[in-house]
């Protein structure tokens, strides 16, 4: 690994899919400290440069290097270094996009509310998905990383994997696996509700994610930091809507 090179290189970058050209001779460089959002359309190809950049997909013609390294000869090992730049790339908010222009994307918005807190937060509840994710990389894992808080995904549907239906009773859960590998928890956080999505960002351990989730549970399905957050938000677009 290079101690000078920059965070991200691609040259050239050629992408394709059959007869169709996703990325066509794409080049840039992001230095290392800085955020940097990769915009465009539907089928303008981010997803396909971003996981080329974090070794999912091998480059048709030209070279990627991330930290002076190519990421296909890394592999997994290397994601720790790229999601923050993955995130701040990829993730666009619809409601973000609507109420602050293209150029807004979720984690620099969430990083403009962290500094913005009179306080530091000892842990993070995120609405979506920790590790228990595709990728196993969901938004409660980046956000973690970008800020090296403590970080508990806490998502209403699954991605991925799955597991046994937990009791009916309120503080039930149980193992959500993909692979044989467990990802996260079904938590049953209210009676007579679906269960919860729940799984560790960054810097929780799983077995301690469900509890940890429900000590703050009120008598809602959410825990309290992200039901009152979701209501927050919603009744700022209704007032915004409102006011025309």
């Amino acid at each position: 690994m290079s101690a000078t090179a920059p965070a991200v290189e691609v040259d050239g970058l050629v992408m394709r899919y059959g007869d169709t050209t996703a990325v066509d001779g794409l080049s840039m460089t992001v230095d290392r400290g800085t955020i940097t959002a990769v915009l465009g359309p539907n089928g303008a190809g981010k997803t396909t440069t971003l996981e080329t950049c974090e070794g999912y997909r091998a480059p048709h013609h030209g070279t990627v290097r991330v930290l002076g390294l190519d990421p296909l000869e890394i592999g997994f090992a290397f994601l720790p270094c790229t999601v923050v730049m993955g995130v701040c790339s990829a993730l666009i908010s619809p409601r973000l996009n609507a109420r602050f222009g293209p150029q807004a994307t979720l984690v620099p918005a969430l990083l403009l509310a962290l500094e913005a807190l009179p306080q530091r937060p000892d842990l993070a509840f995120v609405d979506g998905h920790g590790i228990a994710h595709p990728r196993g990389l969901g938004i409660a894992a980046h956000f973690g990383v970008a800020t090296d808080l403590p970080s508990i995904g806490v998502a209403k549907k699954i991605l991925t994997g799955s597991g046994p239906e937990p009791h009916h009773t309120r503080g039930a859960y149980t193992a959500l696996r993909r692979d044989g590998r467990q990802i996260g928890w079904l938590l049953r956080s209210k009676p007579k509700c679906k269960p919860l999505i729940v799984s560790p960002g960054h810097r929780v351990a799983m077995a301690s994610a469900a509890d940890l989730t429900m000590r703050f549970v009120a008598g809602y399905r959410l825990p309290e930091p992200t039901r009152l957050a979701d209501r927050l938000a919603s009744r700022r677009d209704r007032d915004r809507d409102l006011l025309g």
